[in-house]
């Protein structure tokens, strides 16, 4: 198998994001986050920074793209972060199993043709997710300008959560029991819907 530029770039990156997954659950830890957060940290830094190119799909055998069995097994089925005595905010156990679920899928990506659009995809979904505040209240990661959609729950009457249909020209402000709640409201391109 020969391996583009491209795609030791995004191999490269895929490792890069899972060192920094892995320091920012260390960081959690630091702060008074429970113990059990620093295997996982390892456990998303050596599926991240052991992607093998070469161990891929052939007729003979399936590839795993460098991700041994039973570290694969501790990623696919983190049932503790959801176990009810752990004391983790929703917010966090769901950053949590996005981590354990980018870490599952980028090997599989390697084995599957090495699929460098898809690793760049992985890394973004991880960068998205540990430079976000897992608080429960904030959606995890919006920063800067966002292509966003406005949703009513329960709580509040409008509550913004990340999608791709509309950009606002400024910041969406949710009416009630957001962090960012101001009241304010939205303004939508003239060109679009």
């Amino acid at each position: 198998m020969r391996i583009s530029p491209e795609q030791s770039a995004a191999l490269a990156a895929a490792g890069e994001a899972g060192l920094r997954a892995a320091g920012w659950l260390r960081d959690l830890v630091g702060q008074g986050e429970p113990r059990c957060l620093l295997d996982l940290a390892g456990d998303i830094a050596q599926a991240l920074t052991g992607l093998d190119p070469y161990d891929h799909d052939t007729p003979e055998r399936d590839g795993r793209g460098g991700m041994v069995p039973e570290l694969r097994e501790r990623l696919v089925d983190p049932w503790w972060i959801l176990d009810g005595d752990l004391p983790l905010t929703p917010g966090l156990r769901a950053a949590l199993l996005v981590l354990c679920g980018a870490a599952c899928t980028a090997p599989v990506l390697v084995a599957n043709g090495l699929d460098a659009a898809g690793l760049r995809a992985v890394c973004e979904v991880i960068d998205h997710t540990v430079g976000a505040d897992p608080g429960p209240a904030e959606p995890a990661g919006i920063q800067g300008r966002l292509k966003m959609v406005w949703v009513p729950t329960r709580r509040q009457t409008m509550c913004c959560v990340p999608s791709l249909n509309k950009e606002l020209t400024k910041w969406p402000e949710c009416s009630g029991g957001c962090p960012r709640s101001t009241g304010g409201g939205y303004e939508l391109p003239r060109d679009g819907p």
